[in-house]
């Protein structure tokens, strides 16, 4: 009877915080700017696929002749990769309500630079992509 009065505990102890955690996770989310940011991430996170699509054509393309310039943009790509990596890795949820608008002001700039980083690294090795193919 001891154990089951004890895991009934348990088990109220942890709803109850499960359930105090989603209330702080939804008014976090529900600032119109935090779900901008996130939704401009959205957007470009699924471009990073391509990156590395975009990298292995290149590797498979670069030859003795051509090898600097398909090394420079294979470092321009892994550049554009790790921008969102570190981007991710660094986004935290503003605890501070009072800082939380200059904060996500700051992320979502950070995020425009990213996502104009990752397109131009895409735009630039697939026009490379072409242009060796064509031969």
């Amino acid at each position: 009877m001891k154990h089951l009065f004890l895991l009934a505990l348990a088990a109220t102890l942890t709803f109850a915080s499960c359930k105090e955690k989603t209330a702080e996770v939804t008014e976090a989310t529900a600032d119109p700017l935090y779900t901008e940011v996130i939704a401009m991430h959205d957007e470009v996170m699924p471009l990073t696929a391509q990156l590395s699509d975009l990298k292995g054509k290149l590797t498979e393309l670069k030859s003795d002749d051509n090898s600097r310039v398909v090394l420079d943009h294979i470092v321009k790509l892994d550049g554009a990769d790790e921008a969102m990596k570190s981007w991710m890795a660094n986004f935290k949820e503003p605890e501070n309500k009072a800082e939380a608008q200059e904060y996500l002001q700051g992320e979502k700039l950070k995020i425009i630079e990213v996502s104009i980083q990752i397109n131009g690294a895409l735009e630039r090795g697939k026009f490379l992509v072409d242009s060796l193919t064509v031969k």
